[in-house]
Formats: structure tokens, sequence, C-alpha cells
């Protein structure tokens, strides 16, 4: 399992439930998880106390974990059309989530 971010984009990351900014909290939760080398995502979120995954928090900008990705280095876009996006989903059999790193 690998964290996938934004790279240099990278904002903050927030609360799933209530939005709180979990900053501070978000670096020792990740610290904790790698352990297991990612292999077990469930927090319990420090600000209302509530069950999610580390992949279920609002990233902003967008990351995800995942077992694996597609890169397309220096693509001349900055988005990705739906259209384009079902294309690439169907071709590989699963649903995608874009992350736009910037190194």
């Amino acid at each position: 399992m690998t964290f996938f971010d934004a790279g240099a984009n990278t904002e903050s990351v927030y609360c799933a439930f209530g939005g709180s900014e979990l900053e501070d909290w978000w670096g020792n939760a990740m610290d904790q998880a790698a352990v297991s080398d990612f292999s077990d995502l469930a927090i319990v979120t420090p600000c209302c106390s509530k069950s999610t995954s580390l992949n279920d928090l609002r990233y902003v900008w967008p990351a995800a974990f995942g077992m694996c990705s597609l890169t397309v280095v220096n693509p001349g876009a900055t988005t990705l059309c739906a259209e384009e996006r079902r294309r690439i989903e169907q071709a590989i059999g699963s649903p995608l989530k874009v992350i736009w790193q910037h190194l």
C-alpha cells in the first residue's frame, strides 16, 4: 500500500465528518499506520471520535492510498474530462481517483 499525495500542492487534511483541521494529529496517525506498511488505515478522528479511514479524510489537494498507479509526466493538461476518466476506468476494470502531483 502506498500513499499518493499532491506533492508540493499538498495543503491540509480535514475530518471527513465535521471538517476540523487534522494536520498536527495526522502526522502521528500516518506514522502509526506506516508501522504495518499501511495495511490498517482504520482511525478514530480526534475531533469527533468517529471511526473512519486515513483514506477517507478530506485532503486538499486530493490524496489516496492505493496498490498501483498510472503516472503521466507533464501531461500538458490540468484536468481529466469525464469521458477520458471513464475510458481509463473501463480499460483497467477499476474505479480511478485522480491525484495531481506537483514535484
